[in-house]
């Protein structure tokens, strides 16, 4: 974290001594323009592309890990065997 603060500093200063003013480029209609453009480029690609494959991962992930890890740690909280012994006793 601290790292990523100092080097987003140095940028800063590094960018002072070469003229560039971040204020004016950040109010440019230009970037504000091709900030939209990116936002709406990452929404589309997200809804047309990504959005069913990772909902799909997703609820894999919630389905068959967490909730199974959730279940075995409640069992053992509550001094419920979690496996299955397969020796006769």
């Amino acid at each position: 974290m601290i790292k990523w603060i100092v080097i987003t500093i140095i940028s800063l200063i590094i960018l002072g001594y070469l003229g560039v003013d971040i204020r004016k480029t950040i109010d440019s209609p230009v970037t504000k323009s091709n900030v939209e453009y990116l936002k709406e480029a990452i929404v589309y690609v997200w809804t047309r592309f990504l959005a069913t494959p990772v909902k799909y991962v997703w609820n894999f992930f919630i389905n068959l890990i967490w909730n199974t890890a959730i279940d075995k740690l409640n069992g053992v909280k509550n001094n419920i065997s979690t496996t299955t012994s397969y020796i006769s006793q």
